[in-house]
């Protein structure tokens, strides 16, 4: 007998299987301490729901040797940050100190989301690992007031005005461009919904790093097909639902920030998928820049970004 439930994938990496009538979990969640904020004059719960009968897409605990460094000094500077900030495992609050921030104001699932297959019971999850630090800056000593003669960042956090703390957030790097956390930074994975077990779970392409997908999300097709655009370099992919194989993709401008979309031709019965992407120099794009092919039909929207369409044999 079937049930009709919700799937909540959240910004934790954790995913929670709800019934959709009474929101009661559908799989085990379980009650667990959670560490404490110290901030004067804020209180925090005990506990936090953890969802135990679902995979979890996060590190359990960030641990030295999880982290870090092309170089060797990379290396030790991000061991050396790492010591500076808070960091108590999951849910650790934000402080005053400094706070490591994971997976990170863009992490898990909480852009990208799942996709779900319901005659398989199969879902995709597009999961992201990107450490932030937040920073609490008490309101007396708040420099926003004189941004302009301070030049002060606040990075993607911000003012809080009305509130006793600025919020300072930063990426957790140091000299490279890249997070104090080891690769992947971004994967792919399908979880069978009626075992709630992982079938395969891989990093996002180039050179294995795993690159993020931040904003877009999957698709799914009947075929068993997971379409997906919003991986940087890696171009717009199908990839077999059952094992992971990345068996076709094309080129793109930019990678997407949305969900593609599929649809049927009414007139001709012919099936296409769409993706969207932005566009650096969209007067200049043509049918070779973007990948486009005999099969396919790239516009120019009017913000300046692409919209490709896919015919599938």
């Amino acid at each position: 007998q079937f049930r009709k439930v919700v799937i909540v994938p959240t910004k934790r990496g954790e995913i929670f299987m709800l019934d959709r009538a009474t929101g009661e979990p559908i799989t085990e969640v379980a009650e667990r301490p959670v560490p404490q904020t110290n901030l004067t004059g804020e209180r925090s719960s005990p506990t936090q729901p953890f969802s135990v009968g679902m995979p979890s897409f996060s590190y359990p605990v960030i641990r030295e040797q999880d982290l870090f460094g092309i170089s060797p000094v990379d290396q030790i500077l991000c061991r050396l940050k790492f010591k500076e900030l808070r960091y108590d495992g999951p849910m650790t609050p934000p402080s005053e100190q400094g706070t490591l921030l994971y997976p990170g104001p863009a992490g898990g699932m909480n852009w990208s989301s799942v996709a779900v297959d319901e005659e398989r019971q199969l879902m995709v999850v597009q999961n992201t690992h990107l450490p932030f630090i937040v920073k609490m800056v008490p309101r007396e000593r708040d420099l926003i007031n004189n941004r302009e003669e301070q030049s002060f960042s606040y990075g993607i956090g911000g003012p809080q005005r009305g509130t006793p703390f600025a919020a300072e957030v930063m990426p957790f790097m140091v000299a490279v461009p890249l997070p104090c956390l080891k690769p992947p930074y971004g994967e792919m994975a399908v979880v069978d919904l009626t075992t709630q077990e992982i079938v395969w779970r891989k990093g996002n392409g180039f050179l294995g790093v795993g690159m993020p997908s931040i904003s877009g999300g999957s698709i799914i097709t009947a075929g068993g097909l997971i379409f997906n655009g919003s991986v940087a370099f890696s171009g717009f992919r199908a990839v077999d639902v059952y094992s992971g194989e990345e068996l076709w993709s094309a080129p793109m401008s930019a990678a997407s920030e949305a969900t593609p979309m599929s649809y049927v031709s009414p007139n001709t019965g012919r099936q296409f998928v769409l993706v969207t992407s932005p566009s650096a120099n969209p007067r200049n794009a043509t049918d070779e820049n973007v990948g486009a092919n005999s099969a396919s039909e790239a516009k120019i929207t009017a913000q300046g970004g692409l919209v490709t369409v896919y015919g599938l044999p």
